[in-house]
């Protein structure tokens, strides 16, 4: 049963997400407002093209399509491609008989409370103390960069937080449900994929694995994103344990083999379709790397902070605490392959940035600023020593990694 402690965190993370997602809507309620006797207010503020793209979708799936078409084209196709979220939201469409535009918004606002919920459900890795837990909520919500002191900044060349609203999680729940839902499925994947690295579990493989499948077809380069995090985080815990870790390269290997059928399916329509190959084709360049620096401002400061006070206090470990340098083997393993074609439908996966860097920021300033004691005795049972960290709740022992804090419950990135 959940403790009276567990329950008033947890009311709080809740009350935050409702409130951030009521923040969010608050453009479109004074859209509503504005529009003057006669006239209709879309329901879109933002990448209306994208929003209006979004609609047809739902607008087949309501009649009773499953495959769905390029209506913005008069060139000749046949329809190949489905989106298992957009059949989801034009059924509840049909069956509830509500507006499409209403049926976005309501989808995007649960899309919204879960996003927050599933961030805090995934920081309990990391961060066992619930105060910690609890000032992550508001902060990776409603944290932004520094754009705005920046003038002129604009696509695509200027600050990431004031031209790419999926590169900031507010951002993200404000625009559309289609970010929202590749980030729940991202950060459950990152979630079970560091469990089945803890238990071995096949049962943990397997949920992997059917999160990157749903990916694969909502939102389906971010599964390259999340391969190529992973990939470069098992080999670093290979190289820094001087051990090859085989059950979890194989397991990892299964997770693959479950997520390939549908980014196979969205190649097999690139192929073949020309008509989706060109859409697919659209140039996205990526901005100067700069731009991604200040888009998470104060919050990627305050995360390189902390990795420095880890490390000086003896507490960072890469195996330990992937997060510390998960924004740097994300820039590496991410940037090089935004200039070329897109392969899904936007560009959500900046915005775990943002989670990476705020637990990573409390997970190390905040029981240093507020309340760390180091101590550090002799562990009697094996006799090394143990340093525990009063404030952050951990106890880690150089025994080896079965004894880091990320096993007690372990480690996106």
């Amino acid at each position: 049963m959940m403790n009276k402690g567990s329950r008033s965190e947890r009311n709080w993370v809740f009350i935050w997400a409702a409130a951030i997602a009521l923040l969010s809507s608050l453009p479109y309620l004074w859209g509503l407002y504005l529009a003057p006797k006669g006239y209709h207010f879309l329901g879109l503020t933002h990448n209306i093209d994208d929003g209006a793209v979004y609609l047809s979708w739902m607008r087949q799936a309501a009649d009773g399509h499953f495959f769905i078409r390029n209506l913005f084209t008069s060139e000749p196709q046949v329809a190949r491609a489905f989106n298992v979220l957009f059949l989801v939201m034009g059924n509840f469409a049909r069956v509830t008989h509500l507006p499409l535009i209403l049926v976005f918004h309501l989808f995007r606002i649960g899309f919204g409370i879960l996003l927050i919920w599933s961030i805090w459900r995934f920081s309990k890795l990391f961060l066992a103390d619930s105060n910690q837990r609890r000032l992550l909520i508001p902060l990776v919500g409603l944290s932004a960069g520094i754009g705005w002191l920046i003038p002129g900044a604009q696509a695509p060349t200027g600050s990431v937080d004031v031209w790419q609203p999926e590169a900031i999680t507010f951002l993200s729940i404000y625009l559309n449900p289609l970010f929202l839902a590749g980030l729940v499925l991202m950060i459950w994947s990152f979630y079970f994929l560091l469990r089945m690295q803890r238990t071995g579990r096949v049962g943990d493989t397997v949920i992997a694995g059917t999160m990157l499948l749903l990916l694969g077809n909502i939102h389906t380069y971010d599964v390259i994103t999340v391969g190529c995090v992973w990939a470069v985080y098992v080999v670093v815990i290979c190289i820094t344990e001087h051990k090859i870790k085989m059950k979890t390269i194989t397991l990892s290997l299964l997770t693959a083999i479950i997520a390939l059928p549908s980014v196979a399916y969205q190649y097999y329509i690139y192929k073949i379709d020309p008509v989706y190959a060109a859409r697919v084709n659209s140039p996205t360049p990526s901005p100067e790397i700069w731009s991604f620096f200040t888009g998470y401002g104060l919050v990627l400061i305050g995360a390189l902070t902390a990795v420095i006070i880890l490390a000086r206090v003896g507490q960072f470990k890469i195996q330990n605490f992937p997060r510390g340098v998960g924004s740097i083997r994300f820039y590496i393993a991410v940037y090089p392959s935004r200039p070329a074609a897109k392969v899904g439908y936007g560009t959500s996966h900046t915005t775990m940035h943002t989670v990476f860097d705020c637990t990573m920021l409390l997970d190390g300033a905040y029981p240093t600023v507020i309340q760390t004691k180091c101590i550090i005795s002799p562990d009697s049972r094996d006799g090394h020593k143990q340093h525990q960290f009063r404030g952050s709740g951990y106890e880690t022992s150089d025994s080896g990694p079965d004894r880091h804090p990320l096993c007690s419950i372990h480690k996106r990135f």
